[in-house]
């Protein structure tokens, strides 16, 4: 079973690449007005929610690349503005405290460190998922995206592990070098979690209907 989790992971992360690659102008495009608005701090939300729309759309087989980030960005505005905004707070958080433990010479200070950072990378896996769900579900609560991610997580750690790990080195390279940001691989993100969620989903169904 475990295995079968990993070999998902890493057809998932083939899909999305194939289709990153074959809609590649248009994800830079997107990639760029989504930087632009993200650089508002206020509008990162809805503007990545947005970008994940085009990937959803791009995962039907429909290239509707600006036009649809905008289609997208009206109709999920307010979710996502939510969404940046908690983030904002929580990260922001979280690294104004990581940033403390460093410089407070303690014993148990590389320890709570070491444990910040764990937390740091589990509510980013977290994250990483949200917007797969948050188009995919009926009700757009952002709560029940975060529960439905979270329990993805817990109940297919060998899954989520490549899925999320992935695309946590991505996003890691992208924020630490500009190349990746030119390359544009926003859009590869949104289509990791589109195509995450996806698979996850239609798993759970067919266990269901077993």
């Amino acid at each position: 079973m475990a295995s079968n989790d990993f070999r998902n992971g890493f057809t998932t992360i083939g899909q999305a690449f194939r289709l990153w690659w074959d809609d590649w102008s248009n994800g830079v495009l997107v990639s760029l007005v989504t930087l632009l608005a993200s650089l508002t701090g206020l509008l990162a939300g809805p503007a990545i929610l947005a970008m994940s729309a085009v990937a959803d759309d791009l995962a039907d087989g429909l290239r509707t690349g600006i036009a649809g980030w905008w289609e997208g960005f009206k109709r999920t505005f307010w979710q996502g503005l939510l969404w940046g905004v908690v983030n904002l707070v929580l990260f922001g958080s979280a690294f104004i405290s990581l940033w403390f433990y460093t410089q407070w010479d303690t014993p148990w200070s590389p320890l709570l460190a070491v444990i910040l950072l764990l937390m740091v990378v589990f509510w980013a896996s977290i994250q990483l998922l949200t917007p797969g769900y948050l188009l995919a579900q009926e009700d757009k609560s952002l709560g029940l995206a975060w529960k439905n991610s979270l329990l993805t997580l817990l109940a297919s750690p060998g899954y989520c592990l490549v899925a999320c790990g992935c695309s946590l080195l991505i996003l890691i390279l992208s924020l630490a070098t500009i190349l990746p940001l030119i390359l544009g691989t926003g859009p590869l993100l949104a289509l990791i979690s589109i195509l995450a969620v996806r698979d996850r989903l239609a798993k759970y169904t067919n266990q269901n209907d077993d």
